[in-house]
């Protein structure tokens, strides 16, 4: 597979992973930030299904899909670095036989394409949370929201007149180091399952050695970092 696809298909698979669980990323926004401006004790959002059904009461279905647009670009950019420039990075480090690339090479590869990743997709990212915050004028647990974008392009514009560059790269550390540490864990975890599998006559190229290779990077992930 030639890498123009790898990129391709990388991109689009998790774009429309991106596109279901939107709902369930505006909450997760929206509980991370309840009240953590004012200082107040006060919880607007206190629970996973009452936040969204609350969101649904105040704001109606769009409510839950805020932001959509902005978190299909991340996953276009992100996404299609962080798992197209894998292989390339895991074949020039070494080489192109799978006997020969040691799990260290892999950890590495994951964790070098999901900081190269998240370093130029960070303005999406600042766009997509910006966008699933409360709206503008709204007030919960004593926090006014600040923004109201008609549109992701229209958010990078706006971010970039009136905060510059910076405000586009704002947390570009963190988002670097959480990348870091997620993508060491998926990517390589993923590979590395499947071809011991396959290597080891366990299991042959097919559905069931992928479903077992992606519950193994569910658990892998799930205990070392969480999103």
């Amino acid at each position: 597979m030639d890498h123009a696809t790898l990129f391709g298909l990388a991109g689009s698979s998790n774009m429309c992973a991106a596109a279901i669980t939107n709902p369930v990323n505006v909450v997760k926004v929206r509980m991370q930030l309840d009240g953590a401006l004012s200082g107040t004790q006060e919880r607007h959002y206190p629970g996973f299904l009452k936040s969204m059904f609350r969101i649904r009461k105040e704001e109606g279905v769009r409510g839950l899909w805020r932001g959509t647009g902005a978190a299909l670009l991340r996953e276009a950019s992100y996404s299609s670095i962080r798992m197209g420039l894998y292989e390339p990075l895991k074949h020039a480090w070494a080489g192109d036989d799978p006997a020969h690339n040691p799990l260290w090479i892999k950890v590495a590869a994951g964790s070098m394409s999901g900081v190269i990743g998240s370093a130029i997709a960070n303005p999406t990212d600042v766009v997509t949370i910006r966008m699933q915050a409360p709206l503008v004028g709204t007030t919960i647990a004593g926090v006014t929201g600040q923004w109201e974008y008609r549109g992701p392009f229209q958010a990078f514009g706006s971010i970039a007149r009136t905060e510059g560059l910076k405000g586009l790269f704002r947390g570009v550390g963190p988002t670097m180091q959480r990348a870091a540490l997620l993508n060491a864990a998926q990517i390589p975890s993923y590979d590395h399952t499947k071809y011991t599998l396959i290597s080891s006559g366990l299991m042959h190229e097919g559905i069931t050695c992928h479903l077992v290779s992606s519950m193994t990077v569910g658990l892998v992930t799930t205990v070392d970092v969480t999103d």
